[in-house]
Order: C-alpha cells, then structure tokens, then sequence
C-alpha cells in the first residue's frame, strides 16, 4: 500500500553558516498528476501531488 520512497531535504543555518539535512523515507505513497486549464489569457498548469507518509514509515 505504501510502495514508494521519497527524499526530503530541510534547509538550517548553524551560525552564519547554511546547511542542508537529507532524509530517506521509505514506505510512503506518492501521487503526483499533471493537467493544465486553457484560459483566454492563455494555458496555466495544474499540476498536483499528493504525499501520505504513514507513522511507520522508515527513516
């Protein structure tokens, strides 16, 4: 049900300095859609996604 694994990255500053965390998640469901909407002013994306990470999800 929870096939999918996904990486997050979370931004922090430790002092002046910037720093990057990296986080594997396995065990979450991931799904994304793309569309658009065609307006008289012209096309404009609709893209969606939907993220589900489960509290057993492993990291």
């Amino acid at each position: 049900m929870f096939p999918h694994t996904v990486t997050v990255y979370n931004k922090y500053m430790d002092g002046t300095a910037e720093k990057w965390q990296r986080t594997v998640i396995t065990g979450v469901l991931w799904n994304s859609s793309k569309g658009a909407v065609v307006r008289k002013t012209g096309e404009s994306a609709v893209d969606g996604l939907q993220l589900m990470i489960p509290f057993t999800a492993a990291t």
